[in-house]
């Protein structure tokens, strides 16, 4: 398993992205919490903003198919899309999570 993680300035495009990832089967779950403040550098300039973190959780076979998808219909010119190995995952857990991503579509 995997845990993809990306964020986005409005909760509309964050449940947008989540439900998409849900309903093509690329994602068993995502979360998405709310970032009172991320200060970033773009463009040179410091940046503060509100923004929203999905939290993707999926099969490792995914990734590609999960950050084309994510790329695709992300509103940021260049998303922040980072993909974390999860090592220790509960056996139940991760049944569930393969199961539910077992067909996912492209």
């Amino acid at each position: 398993m995997i845990v993809v993680m990306t964020t986005v300035s409005k909760m509309e495009d964050a449940e947008s992205l989540a439900r998409l990832l849900a309903a093509k089967k690329l994602a068993a779950c995502v979360s998405i919490i709310h970032i009172e403040k991320s200060i970033c550098l773009r463009k040179q300039k410091l940046e503060e903003a509100e923004e929203f973190m999905l939290i993707v959780k999926t099969r490792k076979g995914l990734w590609e198919k999960v950050r084309r998808a994510i790329e695709e219909n992300h509103p940021y010119e260049m998303p922040g899309i980072i993909a974390i190995p999860a090592e220790r995952v509960s056996p139940e857990y991760k049944a569930w999570a393969e199961k539910c991503t077992s067909r996912a579509e492209t």
